[in-house]
């Protein structure tokens, strides 16, 4: 996962400039421990993702903020950041909010409507210098595009949160989180997806258990630190998981490129994704490109598909207008 690349972008607003010398790490930014409802101290959540190869950790308690440096012994290789779940609800719909990096426990914050309680929950986080990823809009099918298209100082949600009844694909009368994305980004929003464990049960394995590994985010840094990694997460340099691993995704030229790092026995399949959801391209392979669309408000996202079900999502790009 420590591979040295660089990303050279000249036609993405959403993207960052190359780093040079950079590395990609890989971590969780949703995760619980004992602290609220988790199965499992502090010590033993940290040591699970350390041991299955996460270089980066955010446990987010539910209105608890876990410190790390008081729970977990520390270790060179796997940095801890503070987070805390803002767990917050207007008439019932749960109303969460991630934040992550944040310097004290924060209160939960009520609103007059659903839009209301995402912003004031929202401006916490932003407000003691974190950032605010808001969590599992279909949970409960509590809120959806229509709401977090109306929130600022937010630019991180759950597209993909591999716990139980979380509904990322929606239903017959509700959009999944995907199509969420697309009408956000078709409006010319920046947002940013990221797929979680939204983990709870470390001592016990099942379908029936929401247990971690099932998805994570990779982020591009100079080096391992939570600085450089709250800052890659802030300008969405980074791509989202439940199983793909990407070797490099390059914007040059006004086109996105997307190589896979292949696994043995694994088929793939590149879709590149468009104003409105359109599937502008569809490549078979390990390697695939798309020019961006030059249109305003115009952007251009890949998903990669396994064989085996699971995906990567790299974040949406746009052309340069400088």
């Amino acid at each position: 996962m420590l591979k040295a690349i660089c990303i050279i972008v000249t036609c993405a607003a959403l993207s960052a400039p190359c780093l040079a010398g950079s590395i990609w790490v890989k971590g969780n930014t949703h995760t619980h421990s004992n602290l609220s409802d988790g199965d499992s101290p502090p010590q033993v959540v940290a040591d699970w993702y350390r041991a299955h190869g996460y270089q980066f950790l955010i446990i987010t308690d539910h209105n608890k903020l876990t410190d790390p440096a008081a729970h977990v012994k520390p270790a060179a290789d796997f940095i801890l950041i503070p987070g805390e779940e803002i767990s917050a609800a207007f008439e019932g719909a749960p109303i969460h909010v991630n934040a992550l990096g944040i310097q004290k426990q924060l209160p939960v914050a009520s609103g007059k409507s659903k839009i209301e309680t995402l912003q004031r929950n929202i401006d916490l986080a932003a407000d003691d210098g974190g950032l605010a990823q808001i969590d599992h809009p279909n949970w409960h099918y509590a809120f959806g595009a229509r709401e977090m298209s109306r929130v600022t100082r937010c630019s991180l949600f759950e597209l993909d949160n591999a716990s139980s009844g979380c509904n990322n694909e929606g239903d017959a009368t509700h959009p999944s989180t995907e199509a969420m994305w697309d009408e956000m980004l078709s409006k010319g929003q920046a947002m940013y997806g990221v797929a979680s464990d939204d983990a709870h049960h470390f001592a016990k394995f099942g379908p029936q258990y929401d247990n971690p590994g099932k998805g994570w985010i990779v982020v591009r840094v100079n080096k391992l630190s939570a600085k450089d990694i709250l800052s890659g997460i802030a300008r969405g340099d980074f791509y989202a998981s439940t199983g793909v691993e990407l070797e490099d995704v390059r914007c040059r030229d006004g086109e996105l490129a997307v190589s896979v790092k292949p696994a043995i026995g694994k088929t793939y399949r590149v879709q590149f994704i468009g104003p409105g959801g359109k599937i502008v391209a569809d490549e078979a392979g390990v390697k695939a490109s798309c020019g961006i669309p030059d249109a305003p408000d115009a952007y251009l996202r890949a998903k990669v598909i396994a064989g085996d079900g699971t995906f990567a999502w790299t974040q949406p790009v746009r052309r340069n207008k400088q």
